[in-house]
């Protein structure tokens, strides 16, 4: 495995899915190494990386880079790359096959060496649209004049074309049919792909948590109240600042805020005054600090922007919580509306008020939340999702 970052460094869904992964892999007797640079990456994004003090690696061997600033500058430009020490712990380590996660602090044309130098099977699970955006942008313009001209290249920088190096790939995996259609649509041809939805461990069984009352009563929140769970960044793009706007109306419920605020959205609201806001900070994934403010929720709200498949979705509905969230991305492909949750357009954020009203009845959360813990355990499970890895592999080995 190729990651920006591994526990105990990181930060976003795509770091927590590569160590479910391997944990997952490691349990059916493979033997698993990630490759990191968890520093780097926070030096490309501005990110600081965050430690994690459950390291619970369950045999995965993690192998960090060694990363400098003018090392990283080297290979993001994607000129005068310098990959050899990573190539050198790779020779070492003498895989069977490469499987890539967000890799992009290692410089896009590592790619094209690893396929040069070892010959093996590359696999990626794409995370986000690195591939076809450097800058990540989701609007994105027409890009055939290359990252040099676009306007997102404000300093205009040399930056090598991303997309040129996806023909180094054999196998490309979606974990959404709507990444899958994009990718489509932005190249002429694509290497072999398919569509594996994200999974996650069924952490509702994981820890043993305390009577939902028992908890709710240590952290000050009524046992009438609706408790409503957003676990995320909160910046705008996630929804936050709509969802803000939502509780300054609902006195019969107390939202829960999980994540860094880095747009300094909860702040602005002074929400230490606020009784129906609570705000928790960064909470590590993994911990049983985190799961168990899901166990005490009613309801998983995401007024997202834009996403992939959420791994925030998985666990609320393997919590059996319902979910309301945009009509975005991959989102559809994990909440049914009115079956499950709630979708609503981007469009219509005047209707969340409507739609809480709606679904905060006993009848409707416990039939919605019930439903999400079935589909959880039909679609999401690890074992599952770890059969379809281990059959890909074995199609490329």
């Amino acid at each position: 495995m190729i990651s920006n970052q591994y526990p105990p460094d990181f930060l976003g869904g795509d770091a927590v899915f590569c160590r479910t992964l391997s944990e997952g892999l490691v349990e059916m007797d493979w033997e698993v190494n990630v490759m990191s640079n968890p520093y780097g990456y926070s030096l490309v994004t501005g990110n600081k990386a965050k430690k994690e003090k459950h390291y619970g690696l369950d045999g995965v061997k993690v192998t960090p880079a060694k990363y400098n600033f003018f090392k990283l500058v080297r290979n993001q430009i994607g000129y005068f790359t310098d990959n050899r020490d990573e190539i050198r712990k790779i020779e070492k380590i003498d895989p069977d096959i490469i499987h890539l996660h967000n890799f992009s602090s290692f410089g896009i044309k590592f790619l094209k060496k690893l396929k040069k130098k070892f010959e093996k099977p590359i696999v990626m699970t794409v995370h986000d649209n690195w591939l076809i955006c450097p800058f990540r942008k989701r609007e994105m313009e027409n890009c055939r004049t290359g990252c040099i001209g676009c306007s997102y290249n404000k300093y205009k920088l040399p930056i090598s074309f991303p997309r040129e190096y996806i023909r180094y790939i054999d196998k490309l995996i979606f974990p959404s049919r709507f990444y899958q259609k994009l990718f489509k649509d932005h190249f002429s041809s694509l290497p072999s792909n398919k569509v594996i939805q994200n999974f996650t461990k069924d952490w509702a069984k994981e820890f043993d948590f305390k009577k939902k009352e028992k908890l709710k009563e240590e952290l000050g929140i009524q046992e009438d109240k609706i408790v409503i769970l957003f676990v995320g960044h909160l910046i705008k793009e996630k929804g936050v600042d709509k969802l803000i706007e939502i509780s300054n109306n609902r006195d019969d419920c107390v939202f829960l805020f999980v994540g860094e605020d880095k747009d300094d959205l909860l702040k602005e609201t002074s929400h230490e005054e606020k009784e129906n806001i609570r705000y928790f900070g960064f909470l590590p994934s993994f911990s049983k600090e985190l799961y168990q403010l899901y166990h005490i929720s009613d309801l998983f709200l995401l007024p997202t922007r834009w996403e992939n498949c959420p791994l925030t979705v998985i666990e609320a509905m393997s919590f059996g919580l319902p979910v309301i969230a945009t009509d975005v991305g991959g989102i559809p492909e994990l909440v049914e509306h009115e079956i499950n949750g709630y979708l609503f357009g981007l469009d219509e954020f005047s209707k969340l008020d409507d739609i809480l009203e709606k679904i905060l009845n006993k009848y409707y959360l416990d039939e919605m939340g019930q439903i999400s813990r079935e589909k959880f355990e039909v679609q999401f499970t690890v074992e599952r999702g770890i059969k379809k890895y281990t059959d890909t592999y074995g199609e490329l080995i």
